[in-house]
This record gives C-alpha cells, sequence and structure tokens, in this order.
C-alpha cells in the first residue's frame, strides 16, 4: 500500500485531474518483505503535528465530512483505475477471500449476547431485547448475504474509523479557534476489493452518535455521492446508471454491515475492560535484561491473531471460537451491566434502537 498501490493511483490522479489532491496517507522511508521478514518505516506524522480524535467523544461533523471526502476520493480514483488497468491483476493480494470474514459470526453471536443482557437492565427496552436474542440468524443470513452480491466494488481501506484517520489543525489569527488543516489515513491492513459502502458504514456506526447521524446523514451522504461521482466522471469512468437513489438503495441494503461492525467495535474499543484500551504504565519487562521475556510474551500476542484464523476450518470452529470470545468479552457484558461506562452503555443503545427502527431484527 505504501511503496506501491497508493504511488500508483496518485499519479493516476495527478495525470487525469490534476488540480485534486492527492490521497493522503504517511510518506514510507523504507520497507522490506523476505519471507517471514516484515519492515515498514514511516514518517512520524505526530511530530508533524497530526493527532488522532478522542474516540470516547467521537467525530463532529467537520471532523466527520472531511473523512467522507477522503474515502470518496479513494474508491473513485482507484475504481476509475481499475476500469482502464485491472487493480486485482496487478495487485492480486487485494481480491476479497471468504475466509476474512469467517470471523464476524462469532463475534457478532456474542456481542448480540452481551447486548441482550444490558437490554434487560433498560427500562423500557424489555421487547427490543427479546427481539435481539432471537436475532442471531436472521443477522448473520443478511450480513453473508452482502458477500453474494456486491455491488460497486474498489479499494476500501477495511478498518476506517476514529483512531486510524489522524488530523492537523493550524491555529486561528484570533488564537482560539482552531482550523482543520488536513489528515492523514494510517493502518491499512484490512484493506480489500469490496463494496464502498462498507468503509462508510463502518465509519458512521462505530464514530459518530446518533443525534450527529439523525442530523446530517443526507448532507454526509450527499457529499459523497457527489465527490464520488463528479470523480469517477472526471476520470473517464463515468456511472450513468448510479444517481442518488440507486445510491441510497445501496446504503440501506449494507445497513447490516454497519451495525455489526458498530456493536463489535463499540465493545472492543470502548470498554474499559480491553487491556489495548488502557495507556501502559511502566512495566518491569521495560528493563533491558528483561527482553528476551518481552519478545516471547509479545510473540504469544501475535501468535494468538494468527490462530484465530485457522480455528475457524475446523469441524465446529465456529462453536469453538464462540466459546473462546464469550470468555474474552465476559469483563466487557460485566462493565455494560455495572452501568459505569456511560459512553459505551449510550453508544450500544443507539446502535440497537437505530438498528430496530431499520428492520434489522426483522425477517
Amino acid at each position: 500500500m505504501y511503496s506501491e498501490v497508493v504511488h500508483e493511483l496518485n499519479a493516476f490522479l495527478a495525470a487525469r485531474v490534476p488540480e485534486a489532491s492527492p490521497i493522503c496517507i504517511p510518506k514510507m522511508i523504507y520497507g522490506k518483505q523476505k519471507g517471514s521478514e516484515y519492515v515498514l518505516v514511516m514518517e512520524n506524522i505526530k511530530a508533524a503535528g497530526y493527532v488522532t480524535n478522542d474516540k470516547r467523544k467521537g467525530l463532529d461533523v467537520e471532523h466527520i465530512m472531511r473523512a467522507v471526502e477522503e474515502i470518496a476520493k479513494l474508491h473513485a480514483v482507484s475504481y476509475a483505475y481499475n476500469k482502464s488497468h485491472n487493480f486485482l491483476e496487478k495487485f492480486p493480494c487485494y481480491q476479497f477471500k471468504a475466509e476474512t470474514i469467517s470471523v464476524i459470526p462469532p463475534f457478532l453471536a456474542c456481542s448480540l449476547k452481551n447486548c441482550v443482557a444490558y437490554l434487560k437492565t433498560v427500562k423500557g427496552k424489555e421487547e427490543l431485547a427479546e427481539k435481539v436474542e432471537n436475532s442471531n440468524a436472521i443477522l448473520s443470513k443478511k450480513f453473508h448475504a452482502l458477500f453474494d452480491d456486491f455491488g460497486n466494488q474498489c479499494l476500501c481501506h477495511g478498518d476506517f474509523w476514529n483512531c486510524n484517520i489522524m488530523y492537523k489543525h493550524k491555529q486561528h489569527e484570533d488564537g482560539q479557534e482552531q482550523i482543520l488543516e488536513g489528515l492523514k489515513l494510517i493502518d491499512w491492513g484490512n484493506s480489500g476489493w469490496v463494496n464502498p459502502m462498507f468503509d462508510l458504514q463502518y465509519l458512521l456506526h462505530t464514530t459518530t452518535t446518533l443525534e450527529l447521524r439523525k442530523a446530517h446523514i443526507d448532507d454526509l451522504l450527499h457529499k459523497y455521492h457527489t465527490l464520488f461521482t463528479s470523480l469517477t466522471t472526471k476520470l473517464g469512468a463515468p456511472l450513468p446508471h448510479y444517481d442518488y437513489t440507486a445510491f441510497r438503495e445501496d446504503w440501506d441494503r449494507t445497513a447490516i454491515y454497519g451495525f455489526t461492525v458498530g456493536i463489535i467495535l463499540t465493545q472492543g474499543t470502548l470498554s474499559t475492560t480491553n487491556p489495548a484500551a488502557k495507556v501502559p504504565g511502566p512495566s518491569m519487562l521495560d528493563h533491558g535484561a528483561f527482553t528476551p521475556i518481552r519478545l516471547v510474551v509479545n510473540g504469544f500476542k501475535t501468535g494468538m491473531a494468527k490462530l484465530l484464523g485457522p480455528i475457524m476450518s475446523w469441524p465446529n470452529g465456529g462453536k469453538y471460537m464462540e466459546k473462546f470470545l464469550a470468555g474474552i468479552l465476559k469483563p466487557v457484558q460485566k462493565e455494560l451491566l455495572s452501568g459505569t461506562n456511560e459512553v459505551m452503555n449510550a453508544r450500544l443503545l443507539e446502535l440497537l434502537c437505530e438498528a430496530d427502527e431499520k428492520g434489522l431484527f426483522d425477517e
């Protein structure tokens, strides 16, 4: 992504629409891939003034709009590039593979169980709790249907949420107000060739509040559709039958994706029980003498991540995975029931009520 793909796409964009700004990612200083050795050194954009937004607050309208503009550019350029250059023939590693989503159903099932337990403690949500409790098979079926009919396809980020977007600001002349100057998209490890709605659904259901979505969803979607269709046209790859009505139908059809990643990511990133969410303090393993032990611990973490995929290929692998994940998410459920994490509880309740209004729990 850093050494070839974005450079290729930006060159394609500059040759045809020279006035357009390039796709914004950090610069690569050094990279190497040989056998099992992977090295990637990038510029320190934090030192250049780029920062991530507080994930507990979510993005405001100005910042989410800027993110929508940037992802529309990536989608449009890759879509148009593919029409004349065959993207997947040149970069086959981005081809969608069914096994990449095999871990989602177990995560969904465990996340729903936590939601049901929480809803049963919320006054007036008993009926919704029962509906969600009986919805796992329905939601799983709707989720898998998305991958039977992608619709339009292009290069997608795949993990497009608050903490993978870094913004830079400059001070206004009055010294009080900060002006948004630019952004960089980071962490491309989940990128692939899929429906661009997946990035949009992911962003809006993991990074914004329901209040913002209700007030500004039309503006955000109009902005994306306008930029996507106008840029693909300028690049010589217009979509003649993709007016805003067709675009909204695509958005509504993929709503299950937004809900699924929303309830999973909300529990995974906003829970204070998640070790990755805590600011690491001094550790005895930081001492140089313990370097070998630290490497073993880090290797174990990496090994666990690599283990999840193969487990899903076992007979009854999904059931084993579900039991494994249920144990991991048990502390999250305890935190939900305690009511101490108001932000996480509120976001989950919003997502569940919004999904119910859209009829996602219905056959």
